[in-house]
This record gives structure tokens, sequence and C-alpha cells, in this order.
């Protein structure tokens, strides 16, 4: 039987109320993941958290050919005009990249432990000596 490839997050996302067009690229979601921190509480910020939601904001509509490690670096929120339902789609489209990011690599991960059950299988036992 044939695998199907999984599908996956559209890499761009047209926003027709400014006429932009946002790039998921390696250097942005590197950045984002710094943001929004680990898969426990990466989904809470980017939904809850008003600081990272304008962090995430800011990112994505400032230039991408560079990391920016910096948050002063990163273009103010103020000169950035975008559509409150558009700030809604940029907020879940960057949700479902960073989730899906997640997904696949502790999908990755129970792979490579699958192929060392010896090796895994030590970590599960008492340490106690007996």
């Amino acid at each position: 039987m044939a695998k199907t490839k999984p599908n996956r997050p559209e890499k761009q996302l047209e926003l027709p109320e400014t006429g932009r067009t946002l790039t998921m690229t390696y250097l942005m979601m590197n950045d984002i993941l710094r943001y929004v921190g680990g898969p426990d509480e990466a989904m809470e910020q980017i939904m809850m958290n008003q600081s990272t939601r304008d962090v995430i904001i800011r990112r994505l509509f400032t230039d991408n050919n560079k990391p920016i490690e910096k948050l002063e670096d990163l273009d103010p929120i103020e000169d950035i005009n975008i559509d409150i339902f558009e700030m809604d789609d940029v907020l879940s489209w960057t949700l479902e990249h960073v989730a899906y990011f997640f997904m696949k690599t502790a999908e990755k991960i129970q792979a490579v432990v699958a192929k060392y059950p010896e090796i895994s299988g030590e970590k599960t036992t008492s340490s106690s000596p007996s």
C-alpha cells in the first residue's frame, strides 16, 4: 500500500486586505518558536498571550531574510496596518505551523525510540539496586 503524503500547513498566507503575502521560512519559524516556547505552552501563548501575539505579528511583518534576536529589531506594532480578521487568520496560520512542527517532531522521536527498544527499555526500568 502506498504511503500518502501528510497534509501540511500552507507555506504562504495571502492577506487581501493588506495586499501582503506572508511566507513561513525556516528563519521565521525559528524566531517564532523562540517566542512561544515548547509544545506545552506554545498553543496557549499564541492564542491567549497578547504580548506573544504582538511579537508574532511584528515578526511576520518584519523582513524575514535574517534572524531577529532583539525585539527592538522588529517593526513597531503601530507601523503594522492589519485588519483584525486578518490578524486572526495570521495567528491561526502560525498556530498550524507550530502545531505541525511539534507533532511531526514527536512522531520522529517515537520512530527513533522504536528502532532501539533495548535502549529505551532501560530508561523505563527501576534504577534501584537489586
